[in-house]
């Protein structure tokens, strides 16, 4: 045995030949007491698993096996020692880095795993070790012993097959004690700070809400995350003045904010499980916000998916009353470990957020996105609305607005802030009032609002039958180049972000004939109905680039057939969206802002024969419209009475408005 240990046959491992806890203890009495070692305890998972399915005598042949991994993977003069069962003991000598122990401990691992012999049983087994570094011997071993074995089930509570260092746990250990002794205080002199990350919408780039979470601002320490804190304040019970805390803030800020900019947007507030065994915890909610004048439908009540593992109906007890009393309920952290789907069919939950590390399937495959696309699905199809946390990427973006999924949390647009940065923040990002023009060419070419009037260039201006009764469209008869055509104001569009939608009906269909052109300071807009056979396009024209064509594609529009478009541009964000019957159809990412509008021209161009054919109900707006809007502006024609359209084909996929 390494180094020159010689024992007698009652201290030796009748199966393995290596020494037995005896012959380890008989060695360790032996060693100087002021040398120092490393130790390591090994303990082999799911070994009983082993014995059950292929009997003893494999499990006896795997214990032989792993002890030939650890003599041949050990330096020399290492002491080894099988103490009883599936546990192994190693004693390294103490010249050795700490690097080099933990060298050691991979090539076991790896070792074991990657062994040629019985690739059936291996499959089934792991190695956890804990390690002990750098111990003199002026201890007990069974002192020694006891932090291997604590850092060895470290290593199997955080997924096996890995090794953990004791003084890594001591060091936690002296932390969680220090936060403990100082968590009291840091409550009553306000050292606990609230934090706000903006609740962004991915399709319009604007701010619809936002999260409250805590940091830690620490005297000497320095501002703290929450992952340092929480899980002791989770362990001591803690939490519970932590979360109401939270909460009172919020409703306190919120009746600062109701007076401001900020009124009506709604806030998230988590909350620990350990509530919901408090009877009075729903009063006491009720109680702040009638407090602090607060709508509760502003406000959003985040328990994570893991509080459903135990306690389902006392949880969705309190999560009753909490509805009925006006809040709304999230469930957090969706798809990080437990999935509550029984939970899902609850009527009192509002909100699913999907956990960051779930997203990260997104990059998995195709397999990865299809787990996503379904659970979005799946939520969307209850009713409840969907949030996205950890979203980092614009490829994130256009994944998750493609399955459905608007609203997002992420460093992509924002960390998490402190109030005054965040107020910052929502005064460029909360959605302003929106300015939209509206033409809806009743027999006149002024819109709506009567402050902008459009100049029709050519012949008499005709009118025809519009989509809804009693309004009309205007007809463009065609003819060439710059004739024929209705000039629009320049400031009818105010933004470099924009939503325009309008009803057309083709008489004709030629290539590259602009419906709508709109042209900037830097180049060109045109919405064309047909730019090559079976395809239309929003093409995008940046006069800054050699090569600065961009066209948002989709099916080219039928003849003689009503079709609703809507086309976005968010400038933010740099992605164009086309909308076909309040459907996406087209999207289209890294397109340059086009600024300044110096002309309109609906149903012509600047190089193409004009546009033949009617046109109604065009919207031109300095907002970005979500999928959600578009869709709910084309129902909102099929709706209304009068439209053109049979009962029928309102609830067909499409419909046809004939002429």
């Amino acid at each position: 045995m390494a180094g020159g240990w010689k024992g007698s046959t009652t201290e030796c491992d009748y199966l393995t030949k290596l020494p037995n806890r005896g012959g380890l203890f008989r060695f360790y009495d032996s060693m100087d007491r002021k040398s120092v070692n490393h130790y390591m305890f090994l303990d082999l998972d799911n070994f009983k698993t082993v014995n059950d399915i292929y009997g003893h005598s494999t499990g006896d042949e795997l214990l032989v096996l792993v002890s030939k991994v650890l003599v041949d993977n050990v330096t020399e003069g290492s002491f080894i020692s099988r103490i009883g069962g599936d546990e192994f003991v190693i004693v390294l000598p103490g010249h050795m880095s700490r690097t080099d122990v933990e060298n050691t401990a991979s090539a076991i691992l790896h070792a074991v795993f990657h062994t040629g012999k019985r690739r059936d049983v291996i499959t089934h087994i792991s190695l956890s070790i804990g390690i002990v570094i750098q111990q003199s011997c002026d201890c007990s071993l069974d002192d020694i012993l006891c932090k291997c074995d604590t850092a060895m089930y470290r290593a199997k509570q955080s997924g096996k097959n890995r090794y953990v260092a004791y003084d890594i746990i001591e060091r936690e250990f002296l932390e969680w004690r220090k936060i403990e002794n100082e968590m009291r205080s840091a409550l009553d002199k306000k050292e606990l700070r609230i934090y706000y990350q903006p609740r962004m919408n991915m399709v319009t780039s604007e701010l619809v809400g936002a999260e409250a979470l805590i940091r830690w601002e620490h005297p000497a320490d320095g501002l703290l995350d929450p992952e340092q804190f929480l899980p002791v304040f989770e362990n001591t019970g803690f939490i519970l003045e932590v979360d109401l805390f939270v909460f009172e803030s919020v409703c306190r800020q919120k009746q600062i904010w109701n007076s401001a900019d900020l009124a009506a947007l709604p806030v998230s507030v988590n909350l620990s499980r350990l509530h919901f065994y408090q009877e009075d915890f729903s009063t006491k909610l009720i109680e702040i916000t009638d407090r602090y004048n607060v709508d509760r439908s502003e406000l959003i009540l985040e328990i994570t998916e893991s509080a459903f593992v135990k306690d389902t109906i006392q949880i969705e007890k309190i999560i009753k009353t909490l509805k009925e009393a006006g809040f709304k309920i999230a469930i957090d952290d969706f798809g990080s470990g437990y999935s509550s789907l029984n939970m899902l069919k609850s009527a009192y939950i509002d909100e699913l957020k999907l956990d960051g590390s779930f997203l990260s399937l997104s990059g998995h495959g195709e397999r990865g996105r299809l787990v996503i696309k379904n659970v979005l699905s799946m939520g969307k199809d209850l009713k409840l609305e969907l949030i996205a946390e950890g979203v980092e990427s614009q490829e994130q973006v256009l994944f998750l607005t493609g399955c459905g999924c608007e609203l997002a949390q992420g460093h992509y647009y924002c960390r998490a802030l402190a109030m005054i940065e965040f107020e910052m923040f929502a005064k460029e990002w909360k959605r302003k009032q929106e300015h939209a023009v509206r033409f809806s060419f009743c027999s006149t070419l002024l819109d709506e609002s009567g402050m902008y009037k459009g100049e029709f260039k050519g012949t008499e201006v005709t009118y025809g039958k519009g989509v809804v009764k009693d309004r009309c469209a205007i007809y463009f008869p065609g003819g060439p180049v710059k004739q024929n055509y209705l000039q629009l104001p320049a400031d009818v569009l105010k933004s470099e972000s924009y939503s325009i939608s309008l009803w057309i009906c083709p008489n004709e269909l030629v290539y590259w004939v602009s419906v709508l052109f709109i042209e900037f300071d830097n180049g060109f807009a045109s919405l064309v109905p047909s730019a090559w056979e079976g395809t239309a396009v929003y093409r995008m024209k940046d006069d800054r680039e050699v090569l600065g064509w961009y066209d948002t594609r989709c099916c080219s529009l039928p003849v003689n057939q009503w079709t609703y478009l809507t086309v976005t541009y968010d400038a933010r964000s740099e992605i164009c969206r086309l909308y076909f019957n309040g459907r996406q159809a087209a999207v289209l990412e890294h397109i340059p802002p086009l600024r300044i509008t110096k002309q309109i021209m609906l149903g012509g161009d600047k190089y193409q024969p004009s546009f033949r054919g009617y046109v109604c109900e065009l919207m031109i707006s300095d907002r970005v419209a979500s999928e959600a809007e578009a869709e709910s502006m084309y129902r909102g024609y099929l709706e209304q009475q009068g439209f053109g359209i049979s009962e029928q084909e309102k609830t067909a996929e499409g419909f046809v408005l004939h002429f």
